[in-house]
């Protein structure tokens, strides 16, 4: 899905085994240009998707079954957004490919806040995760370290104050010596368990 090859986005809901409720179409009219990315709280689905024509970026809410527009956040369909969550509060990043700067935004109590930018820039779209041991946040991102090292993968630890980001400390993944890159989105799991 792209700006030049657009779709739908539907939710199917199982209500019972090898048994849907009817799709729900979440972008209507629009068509869909670009990945969509979704999230629950345990009470709702929310749900960042691009959209063919302005306003290009979407921030829907999806609770008992109804669909509900949050905000029509940017006119910039080449923005890629993610999603996470820590404690009550949802995380909305934008990252920009022509710049590579990342903006967040957050939704509490159903207010979405105004935009605030990370400090560090990133070569791929970010990533989130919530630290559960340390009560940090974790945001995966990339960056060049040099010509032959571009797009290297990294974490940024982050504490967070009313709805601001103050980063603690970066690690390189292998170390500030090693390979590890990419170009896609990273995904992030933290794993509590003693064995991990």
């Amino acid at each position: 899905i792209s700006p030049e090859k657009v779709g739908d986005l539907w939710l199917r809901e199982m209500e019972a085994q090898k048994r849907w409720k009817t799709p729900l179409k979440i972008s209507g009219d629009e068509k869909l240009a670009g990945d969509p990315v979704a999230i629950s709280d345990g009470k709702a689905i929310y749900v960042a998707y691009a959209t063919q024509t302005p306003p290009a970026i979407r921030f829907s809410c999806i609770a008992q079954g109804k669909l509900q527009l949050l905000s029509e956040v940017s006119p910039d369909v080449q923005l890629v957004p993610t999603l996470g969550r820590y404690k009550d509060t949802i995380f909305l990043f934008l990252w920009n490919p022509k710049s590579n700067a990342v903006q967040y935004r957050t939704l509490t109590k159903g207010q979405l806040s105004e935009p605030r930018s990370l400090l560090a820039r990133s070569t791929i779209p970010v990533g989130m995760t919530v630290d559960t041991l340390h009560d940090e946040i974790i945001i995966g991102s990339a960056q060049n370290q040099d010509k032959g090292r571009t797009n290297r993968w990294q974490v940024r630890r982050y504490l967070e104050h009313q709805g601001q980001l103050i980063e603690t400390g970066l690690d390189w993944i292998e170390g500030p010596e090693g390979g590890s890159r990419g170009t896609g989105r990273c995904t992030l799991l933290f794993d509590a368990s003693r064995d991990a």
